[in-house]
């Protein structure tokens, strides 16, 4: 009986892992995570970007020079980043010159200009004109620079020391340490909260993606009569068992590839590695893994029995919403769930097993929680698979050859009572 199971495990396993696929997710894993881990911090070593002209109409007199003292970017060669000139205006004649200085920027000759009224102390407003106002970090950047001129002014104008109440209004850096098991570690929302939401949706998409693969080998089987070449030499259930491991140990293979390969890209790539990026911790690893394989296990095992009662991908669509649902109501909720890892609510649905593959490795990753916890959202999942593959069988024994229209809910009662 093993022997038969064993060969079908081998048949799902090499016939997936030969598609291309197979090896072009496989291969895109790698790329994607190179992408996401140093593509970052690359960005960060190169030059600061490309020179920027920019004219500056000052019509209160006062800004022009502290602005160009604050804009002090350097880009590669040593060059000023922000090439600022002065554009001496009236009031009066502030019409013609933004015509002038418009068409400047229509041929190019610059990137943009700003006008700084005369009341700008009072009323702090000033305009930027430019061809691409797109350009957050930019915009941001001469805004910072133009409050704090601003503000100086009007501190100045008010007989106060500026300098001084900057050193009192200095912000604090609040550094984020992470206590775990009674020791410190470096840790940020960066790394915390877009670490484990990767990890999460890793963990959503190769779980549907693999269940759905399961549905869809055995509705075209069953649309093809394959299947019932299978059965002359296999019982149902070791058909189901047989797909169900191999389709999970080509899930397997596949992590096991992106894991190698997430080794060399830290072992090579450290020095471009994005600052603030946090090494994956082993526990993380050893959790990520565990709940792959169970939650695998209990979604392939409701999606094989989907395609045993459905005859088109049609039918199927409509079915598998139900189950899809499990899956993405924990990644609605993610932001909620990796932000109070400890309220009644996550607690909760980490114990349920249909949502704790998902919520339950949100906690691990984030605030591991108390033993007692982990062991039993793993052993409630355990208990849900087995109760999951014997029901399911029942339905996958009947359904499996049966063809036309779909059954509905009373007649998969029936089988369930024709198969004790």
């Amino acid at each position: 009986m093993m022997e038969k199971t064993l060969q079908i495990i081998w048949r799902e396993y090499f016939e997936r892992v030969r598609r291309k696929s197979f090896i072009i997710s496989t291969l895109l894993g790698p790329i994607l995570m190179a992408g996401l881990i140093i593509l970052p911090g690359y960005l960060t070593t190169m030059s600061v970007g490309k020179e920027r002209k920019i004219a500056v109409v000052d019509l209160s007199g006062k800004i022009y020079q502290p602005l160009y003292k604050a804009l002090d970017e350097k880009i590669k060669g040593g060059k000023r980043k922000y090439q600022l000139s002065l554009v001496p205006a009236r009031a009066e004649e502030l019409s013609s010159v933004k015509k002038s200085l418009a068409k400047d920027i229509d041929k190019k000759r610059l990137d943009a200009y700003m006008i700084i009224p005369a009341d700008i102390i009072e009323r702090g407003k000033a305009e930027y004109y430019a061809r691409n106002v797109s350009n957050i970090a930019e915009i941001r950047r001469i805004a910072t620079a133009l409050n704090e001129i601003v503000s100086e002014e009007r501190l100045k104008k008010e007989g106060l020391d500026s300098a001084k109440i900057k050193k009192l209004m200095a912000r604090v850096d609040l550094k984020t340490i992470k206590i775990a098991k009674g020791k410190e570690k470096k840790s940020s929302f960066a790394s915390e909260y877009v670490g484990t939401m990767i990890f999460v949706v890793i963990l959503y998409m190769t779980i549907l993606m693999y269940g759905v693969a399961i549905m869809r080998g055995i509705i075209e089987e069953k649309s093809n009569r394959v299947v019932e070449i299978l059965l002359s030499s296999v019982n149902p259930n070791q058909l189901m068992m047989g797909k169900v491991l191999g389709v999970g140990a080509v899930g397997l293979t596949q992590y096991l590839v992106w894991g190698l390969a997430g080794l060399l890209i830290i072992k090579f790539g450290a020095g471009l590695i994005a600052p603030g990026t946090a090494l994956i911790s082993a526990t993380t690893i050893v959790f990520f893994v565990i709940f792959f394989i169970l939650g695998y296990f209990l979604f392939a095992t409701l999606y094989a029995g989907i395609g045993a009662l459905c005859r088109t991908m049609e039918d199927a669509q409509q079915l598998q919403s139900l189950v899809i649902g499990f899956l993405i109501v924990p990644m609605i909720i993610a932001p909620f769930l990796i932000q109070n890892p400890s309220t009644p609510t996550t607690v909760a649905l980490s114990i349920i097993p249909f949502f704790s593959p998902m919520v339950m490795f949100m906690r691990v990753s984030t605030v591991m929680p108390p033993l007692w916890q982990v062991l039993l959202s793993i052993g409630l999942l355990i208990a849900t698979i087995f109760l999951m593959i014997k029901l399911v069988a029942k339905i996958f024994r009947v359904g499996i050859l049966m063809y036309g229209k779909r059954p509905s809910l009373v007649e998969v009662i029936r089988w369930f009572r024709y198969s004790r």
